[in-house]
């Protein structure tokens, strides 16, 4: 998938920053359930089967607790790694065939909501100089995009699990943070 975020960081404490932000993104479905996806599929009569081609958007909000650990273990480096963590609010859809595309249907309902979500991860940034940083993260997002009441018959007959539970996925940034 791809995506584009942005963020207002405020440094609260020498090692620690809030900051809060958007992204819009999104990223193409996996089929890795061979054998499985046509006794689903037989249950979407009125609509399109869910396919690799559909697409998944998360468009939303965040707010990051970010810990630096670069002056405590590698002080005087340009690299200054840290922790975090997030909480996130999306709007998103599960799509046809790309974003903007129409949202694909079950039972006559749309799939689709807003849910909050969570994540936590590990970056650096890189001192370019007084006033600039590279900044690269690895993020774990989870987002509660499941619900076994609204979209019920979407398990499994094999083992009886969900197809459409909630929403797993990593996100890999690079950035470029600039001081005021």
């Amino acid at each position: 998938g791809s995506g584009v975020m942005g963020d207002i960081r405020l440094y609260v404490l020498d090692g620690l920053a809030l900051s809060v932000g958007g992204m819009r993104a999104g990223y193409g479905l996996l089929d890795n359930k061979q054998g499985e996806m046509d006794a689903i599929n037989a249950r979407f009569i009125d609509s399109d089967p869910i396919t690799p081609n559909n697409y998944l958007r998360l468009d939303g909000g965040y707010f990051n607790v970010t810990a630096f650990l670069g002056n405590k273990i590698m002080p005087g480096s340009r690299f200054n790694p840290y922790l975090r963590t997030s909480v996130m609010y999306f709007d998103w859809a599960l799509h046809e065939d790309g974003r903007g595309s129409e949202v694909v249907t079950y039972q006559d309902r749309p799939i689709e909501g807003q849910n909050l979500g969570f994540g936590a991860g590990i970056g650096t940034e890189y001192r370019l100089n007084r006033r600039a940083n590279l900044d690269l993260s690895l993020l774990w997002g989870y987002v509660l995009t499941g619900d076994e009441i609204e979209w019920e018959g979407l398990q499994s007959p094999i083992n009886d699990s969900y197809y459409w539970t909630n929403t797993h996925f990593w996100n890999l940034s690079l950035g470029l943070v600039i001081g005021i």
